[in-house]
């Protein structure tokens, strides 16, 4: 048996528990400095987050400040305070037509960039347009200024989306009383007509339909209509510069106009009695020339020469007791001085009509009008002197003037000579189907015959002058062909037989549906049309987008974003 040597395998024992012990310390330092490096890592990443959001933060403070701005200018942010020890510098800068927006989110430890780039095609400033809208526009003519021609691009369809607007505030103020004692907010539809005159930038909410007959108040006014909102004919007799800005906010409804036919004004009520004019209610008046033809002849050198003239026509007009008004030219009187020039400056057979008057002023029921007619002969050659050939008034005279109403058959008196016939310059107003006179119900046609007034000569065709007195209860609704007294929006193609009317208005359109503006119809073969056109007031536009959620004036269709770090 050999002998064991315990101190030998003590000595062993200690090496392996101190290697061991070493083993585990070496171990501890690795995980402790493991431990600390993932510490600051973790630490390290939460500072690059906090630098990103700022970064982000920055970057839509700039977009913000871009969206509502009204020019594009180059600006910089130095340390814009995002949070507690976050902040970001932000800049943008316009070049080679886009705009690019940096910013950079800065931590303690840590800093982000990130960046948008913006093309020009990209971006919208609403107040540029006069139309705005997500879904189809047809028809609507869009101007820069009332008398401006038609610009295209101020016209913007089918857009990617719209300015965004909390309609409970513009609800709330809608609902806010107004300096007038009223609140403009609708629970159902509205009618807007001439007695609606709300304060100017008023807010008006209306969760129906609206329907817009009329406008005559002063000042900026905006709508909100929840259903369809529809222009009726009688808005073309509204002033141009009545200011509206429409906002249609569901895409299931539209703006459009109705029927040329509907919805027109009542007529003023009048009678004519014994060739006078009576209105039965307050009234504004204008006088039409329709036309005439009335040739004289004046013998240079008998039996041998003779000289075929038109014979100059003057015209004069008597309201009530008042004096009269000489609409087309001064007053030339049998003996006045410069008779000749007078005439001739007051002329209206002179193959230039139809012309209108619109009377001055608005006149109290019962105050009659009449016409009266002067036709002038030569009495000298060549017209270097005027005679007055014959007189005729509408109330005196009416064995040489016949008054026609709507109804009334149409005179069959034959043409003298190679002239037109009476019925040939009132064609536009005979429904041939009955042969009868074809007006609205406060129309008045006159014939006069001012050859002679020996109505046995062949002569006497009644057709020599020929006038429409028209009644409105207002001026404004009196424009007509050649009135140099109001805006004439008909533009009259094809020898009177096609009438384009604009429904006008200043201000603007955004809408997210459709916008059709346009309705035509035909009557007695005329080709009424009705266009809506829109005047752009881009302050109107700028002080309605201040509504919006983000008070945004632009809106960005697409942009390009990345991070540069």
């Amino acid at each position: 048996m050999s002998a064991i040597n315990l101190n030998s395998q003590k000595g062993n024992m200690t090496t392996t528990v101190v290697g061991v012990i070493m083993m585990l310390a070496t171990l501890g330092v690795i995980l402790a400095t493991l431990s600390s490096s993932d510490s600051t890592l973790q630490l390290f990443q939460q500072e690059e987050q906090r630098a990103f959001y700022a970064a982000q933060s920055g970057l839509e403070y700039g977009l913000k400040r871009y969206l509502a701005s009204d020019e594009v200018q180059d600006f910089t942010v130095s340390d814009l305070t995002i949070g507690s020890g976050v902040s970001a510098d932000i800049s943008l800068k316009e070049k080679n037509g886009q705009v690019i927006i940096t910013s950079t989110g800065k931590a303690q430890k840590a800093a982000k960039t990130v960046q948008t780039v913006i093309s020009g095609t990209d971006s919208n400033y609403i107040p540029d347009y006069a139309v705005f809208s997500d879904s189809p526009v047809s028809n609507v003519v869009t101007v820069d200024s009332i008398g401006g021609a038609q610009n295209t691009k101020l016209l913007y369809q089918n857009a990617p989306t719209l300015p965004k607007f909390d309609l409970s505030k513009l609800k709330t103020l809608a609902k806010k009383v107004r300096q007038d004692g009223n609140s403009y907010y609708y629970n159902g539809d509205l009618t807007v007509d001439e007695d609606f005159d709300p304060p100017p930038n008023t807010i008006v909410y209306v969760e129906g339909k609206t329907t817009f007959k009329k406008g005559k108040w002063d000042g900026p006014v905006y709508f909100v209509s929840n259903g369809d909102a529809a222009f009726a004919d009688s808005w073309k007799n509204s002033d141009d510069d009545v200011q509206l800005l429409l906002y249609l906010p569901n895409s299931e409804k539209k703006v459009k106009l109705l029927p040329v036919s509907a919805e027109e004004d009542d007529p003023v009520e009048f009678k004519v009695d014994d060739g006078e004019v009576i209105p039965q209610e307050p009234y504004a008046a204008s006088i039409t020339v329709i036309g005439g033809d009335l040739p004289f002849g004046y013998w240079i050198f008998f039996p041998f020469w003779m000289e075929v003239y038109d014979a100059p026509i003057t015209v004069k007009i008597k309201v009530g007791n008042g004096g009269f008004i000489y609409p087309f030219g001064p007053s030339p009187g049998a003996h006045a001085h410069r008779l000749v020039q007078k005439v001739n400056a007051g002329n209206v057979n002179d193959h230039h009509n139809p012309r209108t008057y619109v009377l001055p002023n608005d006149y109290p029921a019962g105050t009659p009008i009449s016409v009266t007619a002067t036709s002038w002969g030569w009495a000298r050659p060549w017209g270097r002197a005027y005679y007055r050939n014959l007189q005729a008034n509408s109330v005196r005279d009416q064995d040489i003037v016949l008054a026609l109403r709507d109804g009334d058959r149409v005179p069959d008196i034959p043409a003298f000579g190679e002239q037109r016939s009476a019925a040939e310059f009132i064609a536009d107003y005979i429904n041939f189907n009955t042969g009868r006179i074809s007006l609205e119900e406060n129309q008045v046609i006159y014939l006069f015959e001012l050859a002679s007034r020996d109505l046995s000569l062949p002569s006497s065709d009644f057709q020599d002058l020929v006038m429409m007195v028209t009644l409105a209860k207002e001026r404004e609704d009196l424009a007509g062909p050649g009135d140099d007294d109001g805006d004439d929006d008909d533009d009259d193609d094809d020898d009177d037989k096609d009438i384009l009317n604009y429904i006008t208005l200043t201000g603007g359109i955004i809408s997210e549906g459709t916008v059709s503006g346009m309705q035509s119809d035909k009557k007695d073969d005329k080709k009424i049309t009705n266009k809506l056109r829109v005047v752009r007031d881009e302050e109107m536009i700028k002080n309605f987008l201040k509504h919006s959620v983000n008070g945004n004036a632009r809106i960005i269709l697409s942009s390009k974003w990345k991070s540069i770090n």
